[in-house]
């Protein structure tokens, strides 16, 4: 199965419309009829831990979750929308990517009934006038006006959703949108690298930098950009253990797991109570990360294990995830 290893340098309604992404998740979740290669990994089980109503997934690349192109009824008409983990029961939260042709427009007032994280990973995706280039940060509380969302010149997006996400085109309701919850743009190329947290330089040394995109008040929940550098080829690592779901996307670089090795598009939603690891890295790398279900809080193995560098692809996967899991990359995409 071939894996790339390209680096990235970021600068640095109504509920028919459900159908879209809502109906792609749908799929991933439903989809274990579909057979997955036999010899690429022993099968998971059906009943594997579950936290906010997802599935733990770690890990898999987002380029190949299922996905489609959106209809009219949709939240963003005309954009591809391809899922990677999805709450199918509970409040319809998604994680997914979003490819915007060149010349893609949504010129319709309205607003979407769900909180809307956003990382622009390459190209230009323009909102309300604001362009988000590569790097650039938002987030949108729910009930948000928009005007018009387009992409002149085409753009890839991770798009978070907290609930099932429809486009209305009239006014929010009254005390749906929370301004104070508003990020409206960060551009991470003009913002500076802090030094890690404790936990950071726990799990990867003294070469860990973090910078932190938002931090809920009222919850703790937080997500940031992690930046690490290469590791010595003998480098030994506790086991983490996190309070709250990790959830995590590999933007640069690759880290070496007992899973196999991460590349860029890598993507990981990891239960709580979920020993993980030991992890290193041959390349340096930067992934975004996000705490949810609260701030992010990890115990440690007491001793430290060295890192398998070349690990077999054998992630622990949902069954339905596992029919797509295992597809070959297309190496003319980096995500």
């Amino acid at each position: 199965m071939s894996r790339k290893n390209t680096i990235f340098t970021p600068h640095l309604s109504r509920r028919a419309a459900l159908t879209g992404i809502a109906a792609t998740a749908v799929f991933g979740v439903v989809a274990s009829a579909i057979a997955a290669d036999p010899g690429a990994a022993p099968a998971a089980p059906s009943d594997y831990p579950m936290a906010l109503g997802r599935p733990h997934t770690d890990y898999v690349y987002m380029q190949l979750g299922p996905g489609r192109v959106l209809g009219e009824t949709n939240s963003q008409p005309g954009a591809w929308a391809g899922t990677a983990s999805y709450d199918a029961k509970g409040t319809r939260a998604t994680s997914g990517i979003f490819r915007y042709d060149a010349g893609w427009n949504f010129p319709k007032a309205h607003y979407i009934d769900s909180d809307q994280e956003l990382f622009v990973l390459d190209g230009v995706l323009s909102i309300d006038g604001v362009d988000y280039g590569a790097g650039s940060y938002c987030y949108l509380p729910a009930g948000k006006h928009h005007d018009l969302m387009e992409s002149k010149k085409g753009a890839t997006v991770l798009n978070f959703y907290e609930g099932q996400h429809i486009a209305h085109y009239d006014a929010a309701p009254a005390g749906m949108y929370n301004p104070a919850k508003l990020v409206e743009k960060i551009d991470t190329a003009k913002t500076k690298w802090t030094k890690g947290t404790a936990d950071d330089i726990a799990a990867w040394g003294k070469s860990a930098q973090r910078k932190t995109l938002r931090v809920d008040k009222k919850t703790g929940e937080s997500t940031w950009l992690l930046k690490v550098a290469a590791d010595p080829s003998d480098v030994k690592r506790k086991l983490a253990t996190h309070a709250t779901v990790e959830e995590i996307f590999i933007i640069e670089g690759s880290i070496a797991s007992p899973l196999g090795v991460m590349n860029e598009g890598a993507y990981a939603w990891r239960v709580p109570g979920t020993e993980v690891g030991p992890f290193g890295t041959k390349t340096g790398f930067v992934m975004l990360v996000r705490s949810k279900g609260g701030a992010q809080k990890t115990t440690w193995s007491k001793d430290a294990k060295p890192v398998v560098w070349d690990a077999p692809y054998k992630p622990n996967l949902d069954k339905g995830q596992q029919a797509w899991a295992f597809k070959d990359l297309d190496k003319a995409k980096r995500w």
